[in-house]
């Protein structure tokens, strides 16, 4: 147990090292700022990219729907703003700060959009109020885990806003993918019973 204790405290402040250079470089334009920026970018892109799978792979609930595509016009507008917002630091025309609020305001905006697209998901995967209640208890302990995850490396907008979290894709995968499991083991347990949905039996009555 100490030797995961100390690991995790060891990727915090590794994690706080590369935030505290990254910081420097980007605010003073520093040698190597364009590596910083594209440090504090990289998670953002990624689920940019992952959104491909969860919207159009093979196996994606939902994909014609209005939230799946507010998610997909997003994000070919995040790409485009985080373009600008690189091109216009480079030539001065923005302040380092100004183009970490992007990055920021790009994250909240595809948070809001996975939420409800979690939504629209379950709405699609339950066919009962408990169903819904049981995927979107897994949400919330998917979204709880990422909120205590060590091995994430904050950024400079986590460390700068410290009760900000980011919800992301993998947060999203996650939550559903247990959600759907858990749904369908107790429909399994229910038909096993013979009883329906109440899974009841006559032991001890």
């Amino acid at each position: 147990i100490c030797c995961c204790v100390n690991c995790g405290q060891g990727n915090e402040l590794d994690g706080l090292d590369d935030v505290i250079a990254d910081t420097n470089a980007l605010l003073n334009k520093a040698s190597g700022w364009q590596r910083a920026w594209d440090r504090q970018t990289g998670p953002l892109q990624e689920d940019l990219d992952r959104l491909d799978d969860l919207l159009e792979g093979k196996n994606a609930v939902a994909k014609d729907s209005a939230t799946a595509r507010a998610l997909l016009a997003f994000r070919r507008q995040a790409r485009e703003s985080l373009a600008a917002a690189a091109s216009e630091l480079a030539e001065d025309r923005i302040t380092p700060e100004q183009a970490l609020d992007s990055i920021k305001a790009a994250r909240e905006r595809l948070s809001e959009l996975l939420e409800k697209h979690a939504q629209t998901v379950i709405s699609a995967q339950a066919k009962t109020a408990s169903e819904r209640t049981l995927m979107q208890k897994e949400l919330d302990k998917a979204t709880a885990q990422g909120r205590r995850d060590r091995s994430y490396r904050p950024g400079i907008v986590d460390t700068a806003f410290p009760a900000y979290f980011y919800y992301s894709v993998g947060t999203f995968n996650t939550g559903i993918q247990h959600g759907t499991s858990s749904v369908e083991s107790a429909r399994s347990s229910a038909s096993s019973t013979g009883y329906g949905s109440s899974g009841g039996s006559f032991s001890g009555a």
